[in-house]
């Protein structure tokens, strides 16, 4: 019973170890994965920041026409929407706009419906909403733009969101003003600390 006893605690012990050696093997190649793609040497690698400002002007001006329409069939619905947005369509391009700066942003159709207590719900209807974006470029025919909503008998008008046409080229211009100072505080720092950049990280 002696041996018995000794050969099961020395197994016992064995198993152990070997769990443990498992596990620190399971350990070691996560911390290995967790490490693909990482720099070697971080502890090499100096941050610098940099911040570039652009300023500009709006140079085009934004809004949104629609108009809601109400009919007992779609067509009718339909019908009385159309009208309305071609009227008002033609008449910004009269003011100079062309068609590309003109797009539909949503055209829905909606059922309308009563509701009773004999009969519950009954249709009553359909509701047709377009909305028309319009992108004025000269600035000065804005408020003669949104003017026309009455006109026309547009029945549904946006403000006027004044923005700018072609962010990208101010966006350069900011990168490019940063990029610029980060060299600066680049070749001010390899002096002070006596150094090379040997390359860019990120």
């Amino acid at each position: 019973h002696f041996v018995q006893k000794m050969l099961v605690t020395l197994l016992g012990i064995l198993l152990v170890y070997i769990i443990v050696w498992v596990a620190t093997l399971i350990r070691n190649n996560l911390k290995t994965y967790e490490a693909i793609g990482e720099a070697e040497h971080l502890q090499r690698t100096i941050n610098v920041e940099a911040e570039g400002v652009a300023t500009a002007r709006p140079d085009i001006a934004v809004t949104t026409i629609g108009m809601i329409s109400e009919g007992k069939t779609v067509a009718e619905s339909q019908e009385k929407n159309t009208a309305v947005m071609n009227k008002l369509s033609e008449r910004v391009r009269a003011m100079g706009v062309e068609a590309k700066d003109m797009r539909t942003v949503s055209y829905n159709i909606y059922p309308m419906y009563d509701y009773t207590e004999k009969e519950g719900r009954v249709l009553k209807g359909y509701e047709v909403n377009q909305q028309l974006e319009i992108k004025i470029r000269n600035l000065e025919n804005a408020n003669t733009v949104l003017s026309l909503a009455g006109e026309v008998g547009a029945n549904s008008v946006s403000g006027l969101n004044f923005t700018i046409d072609d962010k990208e080229v101010y966006l350069a211009e900011a990168r490019g003003k940063a990029l610029e100072r980060i060299k600066e505080k680049t070749l001010s720092l390899t002096q002070a600390l006596g150094i090379r950049v040997l390359g860019l990280v990120s």
